[in-house]
């Protein structure tokens, strides 16, 4: 019994599911700019990756893998941001030391993380990805791999026929 109530607290709150709207969120990037839903509105793809902890390996090898497979992200119309719980002088200092050209996002009060349904009890994200169309409604959302992260989103951009850049 003690261990299924620790399973059931090591879990997430319930995530957002497929066509459900995502939440607006607006927050400040390690590249100094702030990014919101709002602005790729009727434009632009996002796919909003949250991950735990900067300079652990699980969350480098993840991050990493998105700085070294630009390539294949930037082939479709969308945006990739990325987003923890962390302060925006750790992400900062987290894309500063890895050469991440990509935003990482700070929701520091876990606001976000928490109206996504992805607030772990210890305070972190839980590793989950979300595809939003231009209209702002979730299209895809699934556990991330640290070792398999850019082939999942490449694979979801590809089956929901986001348009090649």
């Amino acid at each position: 019994m003690r261990r299924l109530l620790f399973l059931l607290l090591a879990l997430p709150a319930l995530a957002l599911g497929v066509g459900e709207r995502a939440p607006a969120f607006e927050l400040a990037a390690s590249d100094g700019h702030t990014y919101s839903l709002a602005q790729y509105h009727g434009k632009k793809w996002v796919v909003l990756n949250f991950f735990p902890k900067p300079f652990t390996s699980g969350c480098t090898a993840q991050c990493n893998l998105l700085r070294d497979e630009s390539a294949r992200l930037s082939a479709y119309q969308a945006v990739i941001l990325a987003a923890n719980t962390d302060t925006l002088a750790v992400n900062k200092d987290f894309a500063v030391k890895q050469g991440y050209k990509f935003p990482l996002l700070s929701d520091a009060d876990k606001s976000v993380t928490t109206a996504y349904g992805v607030l772990m009890p210890g305070g972190f994200a839980a590793r989950r990805t979300f595809v939003i169309d231009p209209q702002g409604v979730v299209r895809d959302t699934f556990d991330v791999s640290p070792s398999k992260a850019v082939d999942q989103v490449v694979e979801s951009l590809a089956r929901l026929g986001v348009p090649k850049a």
